[in-house]
């Protein structure tokens, strides 16, 4: 990134690991067109998994609850978890009819053991909840449980983004603007080297970076994550119906907790 004109000061880039970054990010992670399509991918997502009588569903990366709540309205039990302690206090405010809210949970999953074992009928995780841990080796732990909490012949959705869609070395770089600061999204496929970052610049800190970064996978890089977490029968398929596009290919993978 460029010095700051006319100071010759490079910028203060700061990994993201802080409550502050998501909160801030709120208004472009849920944006009015990803709330308007809740409905449509929940509904979508719960078709390809197989789930239509009223079941017990696990919401991975939940957020603001949009997903969580829109399967509740359809009569699921559904319980959803999040790290961010204030996407889990916005979700649990009653703000839509269902026979029963769900529950939320404020929790990293790779380190939360309160799941109860073989208890969910599916378990879906979209908007690419995966691979934003610092060590890769979060990503196998943060499978299995998913794993051990689905009954078996249970399914796991995955929502992704597809690198694979990408042309060797292509840069793809997305701004929005919010009363918070500024986000952009750069997203690079490269040889030997996946990068999507979210780089958050807050409003009155133009010499302050904050960084996300994220793991993408291949289509064959997740079949082998999902069966080294004990899934089988993984398949890869479209984006989900109204899925978040922000300019890049999406993907979804199922797999089943078979016995």
């Amino acid at each position: 990134m460029a010095a700051i004109c006319g100071t010759c000061i490079p910028p203060i880039v700061i990994e993201a690991s802080t409550e502050k970054f998501w909160m801030d990010m709120r208004d472009v992670i849920f944006s009015e067109d990803r709330l308007e399509n809740a409905d449509a991918e929940a509904e979508d997502a719960l078709n390809r998994v197989g789930i239509s009588e009223p079941s017990q569903v696990l919401d991975v990366g939940c957020g603001i609850g949009r997903h969580s709540w829109s399967m509740a309205r359809r009569g699921h039990h559904v319980t959803g978890i999040d790290q961010i302690a204030g996407y889990i206090e916005e979700a649990q405010r009653p703000h839509q009819a269902a026979d029963k809210a769900p529950k939320f949970i404020n929790a990293d999953l790779v380190d939360y053991k309160g799941l109860p074992f073989g208890a969910f009928d599916a378990a879906l995780c979209l908007y690419h909840s995966l691979g934003f841990s610092a060590d890769p080796g979060d990503d196998i732990v943060f499978l299995r449980r998913i794993r051990a909490a689905l009954r078996p012949g249970g399914k796991l959705l995955l929502d992704l983004i597809n690198p694979e869609s990408f042309l060797p070395g292509e840069r793809r770089e997305y701004e929005e603007t919010t009363s918070s600061g500024l986000a952009r999204s750069v997203i690079e496929v490269a040889e030997m080297r996946d990068r999507y970052e979210i780089i958050f610049t807050p409003a009155g800190s133009p010499n302050v970076h904050y960084r996300a970064r994220h793991r993408l996978f291949s289509a064959r890089r997740i079949q082998e994550l999902l069966e080294a977490a004990g899934f089988a029968g993984v398949t890869v398929g479209q984006p989900l119906i109204g899925s978040y596009e922000n300019g890049s290919d999406r993907f979804t993978v199922i797999a089943s907790a078979d016995a």
